[in-house]
C-alpha cells in the first residue's frame, strides 16, 4: 500500500513529462500556474510573476541571498531567481525525476557554483541542510502531512527574522459552511487527485503559523489573474463529465480529474489562490 509519500513521488514521476508537454508553462519549461497579475502583458511574466514578488522581498533584506525551495520541481524558480539576483539556492523534490531534470537545468546554466537540487521531502530534511534567509513554497504546501509540520520544518531551516512565503490553494470562509454534495465532491476530488491532504484555509494556515513563532506580513489572493475558461479546460471538464463513472486507473488520470475540481471549486468561491508571507520571530 503506498504511504503519503510514495503518492507524492509517484504522481510527480508519472506526471512530469505531461505537465512539461501540455501544462500551462510548457513553452517557459515550468510546471505551475500563469498569474496575470497588475502590469503583465506577456505570457512569460504571467509564469514569473510570483517569483517577482519573491524576489521583491528579496531585495528588502540586507542579508546573504541564501534560499530554500520546498517543493522545487524542475528548479524553474531557483533559477529565475538566480538569473535576477544571484542567490545561493537549494531545493527539494520527492520525485527523482524532477531531481534529475532540475540537476541538468542548473547545469546548463552554469548554476551549479550556486543552485542545487537534493531528492528530499521538505519536512524531514537532514541536519546538514543550511538555514536561510528566506523559505519558498510554490503550490507545495498541500501535500505537507498538516500545516503545523510545514511551519515547524519551515522554523527549522530559517535564521530568527528569515521570510517563509506559501503560495497555494487556500479554502475560502464559504468552503467551512453548509455545503451542497457537488461542492463538497469537489474539494475531495482536488484533494484526492493532487495528493492534497492539507487544503485548509489562511486563518487556519496562520494560526499554525503563529504556533511556530510568524507573523503574517502579506496576504494577496491571486484568484481573479488566473486562466480558469481556457478551451482546453472547458474541454477536459466536459470529458471528466462524460468518463466520471468509468473507474480509470493511474496518476494521470487522476490528476486531470483533480485539477478539474480545483478549477470548479476556484470558479465557484469555494478556494482561492493565495500568496502569502510570514516573518519569523528574532
Amino acid at each position: 500500500m503506498p504511504t503519503h509519500l510514495d503518492d507524492i513521488r509517484f504522481y510527480y514521476d508519472v506526471n512530469t513529462a505531461d505537465f512539461q508537454r501540455y501544462g500551462q508553462g510548457s513553452e517557459q519549461a515550468v510546471i505551475r500556474r500563469a498569474v496575470w497579475g497588475p502590469g503583465v502583458a506577456q505570457r512569460t511574466a504571467a509564469f514569473r510573476y510570483v517569483d517577482d514578488l519573491i524576489a521583491a522581498e528579496l531585495r528588502e533584506l540586507h542579508a546573504p541571498l541564501r534560499v530554500l525551495d520546498f517543493g522545487c520541481g524542475l528548479g524553474a524558480s531557483l533559477l529565475h531567481l538566480w538569473e535576477a539576483l544571484q542567490i545561493q539556492g537549494m531545493g527539494f523534490t520527492l520525485s527523482p525525476v524532477q531531481a534529475q531534470l532540475a540537476r541538468q537545468r542548473f547545469a546548463a546554466a552554469d548554476a551549479t557554483a550556486k543552485l542545487c537540487c537534493l531528492e528530499a521531502y521538505f519536512l524531514s530534511l537532514s541536519q546538514e541542510v543550511p538555514v536561510a534567509y528566506v523559505l519558498f513554497a510554490i503550490e507545495s504546501f498541500v501535500h505537507s502531512t498538516s500545516a503545523h509540520a510545514f511551519f515547524e520544518a519551515a522554523a527549522r531551516q530559517l535564521k530568527p527574522g528569515g521570510t517563509l512565503i506559501v503560495c497555494d490553494d487556500f479554502l475560502t470562509p464559504r468552503a467551512h459552511g453548509p455545503l451542497r454534495r457537488a461542492e463538497q465532491r469537489s474539494i475531495a476530488t482536488f484533494r484526492h487527485g493532487w495528493v492534497a491532504p492539507t487544503v485548509i484555509s489562511v486563518q487556519e494556515a496562520t494560526k499554525a503559523a503563529a504556533h511556530c513563532g510568524f507573523e503574517l506580513h502579506t496576504d494577496l489572493n491571486l484568484t481573479p489573474y488566473l486562466e480558469l475558461q481556457r478551451p482546453r479546460d472547458r474541454a477536459l471538464s466536459a470529458l471528466v463529465y462524460l468518463l466520471g463513472p468509468v473507474p480509470i486507473p493511474g496518476y494521470r488520470w487522476r490528476s486531470l480529474v483533480g485539477g478539474d475540481a480545483l478549477r470548479t471549486a476556484l470558479l465557484t468561491g469555494l478556494i482561492e489562490h493565495r500568496y502569502l508571507s510570514w516573518r519569523l520571530s528574532t
